[in-house]
């Protein structure tokens, strides 16, 4: 638009079609949401996606370029920005409507963990699974105390209710179908309820941009147990309680990160 109209140009970026992050995760890791297992498997392969990757970096970096003014949703996303388009983008968080929740009181509250997200590959859900079912075989009194996992979230086409579907099978082979609940494309007063039992707010996405469901764990007064990476790192979950090696290390936290199944497993349990 700018250059065949001359307009005036501006850009908020919420996820880089591309990031660098993309380019080194290439050779650090085997078959993934995004990379195919024949192709991870391929070395050939794995560097014709690489080489892919870097040219379209470059082409989305000259268009990027353009823009008069910049803005982006996070720090993880400023970062990546930076890189990739040359330029010092303005960064605007996104609006988050938490007005609804305030009146949540913070006591009682249930052995509930809930996870707010849409049924998409990215969103990891499988680790909130396994991380559920180490603390369980950690800690088998919770079982008998009620504890449970309720899993809210959107289906936008059959991929979706694929996956919808073999979570609740994976449940199954964990052996924590009966203390696990999956729901999909709840109401609002639905989730609102739910939002007012969990003791503890659950989200596994690896750099995720932002986190909006993590900021609505917070403002319910639910203690966010994140993904140590992206925005929750840098921008929500601050400060953070981490635990290194089965030791809990930060004060004064507003909640965990965490990476590892073993990670999140240990952090549920300081929180209970």
């Amino acid at each position: 638009f700018r250059l065949l109209g001359g307009c005036r140009t501006a850009a908020y970026v919420h996820y880089p079609t591309i990031s660098t992050d993309m380019l080194s995760a290439l050779h650090r890791t085997g078959p993934a949401f995004n990379n195919r297992q024949f192709i991870a498997r391929s070395k050939v392969l794995t560097e014709g996606k690489a080489l892919y990757y870097r040219l379209f970096a470059r082409l989305y970096g000259w268009a990027g370029a353009y823009s008069q003014c910049t803005m982006v949703n996070s720090s993880w996303t400023h970062g990546h920005i930076m890189q990739l388009w040359d330029s010092e983008p303005w960064l605007v968080y996104p609006p988050c409507d938490v007005d609804p929740l305030w009146d949540i009181p913070l006591q009682p509250r249930q052995k509930t963990i809930l996870s707010i997200a849409q049924y998409r590959p990215e969103k990891n859900h499988a680790l909130q699974l396994h991380a559920f079912a180490e603390l369980l075989q950690r800690h088998p009194e919770y079982r008998a105390q009620g504890a449970r996992l309720v899993m809210i979230g959107g289906c936008r086409h059959e991929d979706d209710e694929r996956r919808f579907g073999e979570l609740q099978a994976l449940a199954q082979r964990l052996g924590v179908a009966e203390c696990v609940s999956i729901e999909k494309n709840v109401p609002f007063e639905r989730k609102k309820q739910l939002l007012a039992e969990a003791v503890a707010g659950l989200h596994s996405m690896s750099n995720e941009h932002f986190g909006i469901g993590i900021v609505e764990f917070m403002a319910a007064g639910a203690v966010p147990v994140a993904h140590r990476s992206g925005g929750p790192l840098l921008d929500i979950v601050s400060p953070a309680a981490v635990i290194f090696e089965d030791e809990l290390v930060g004060e004064d936290a507003v909640g965990f990160l965490a990476a590892t199944e073993a990670e999140y497993a240990e952090a549920l349990h300081q929180i209970f």
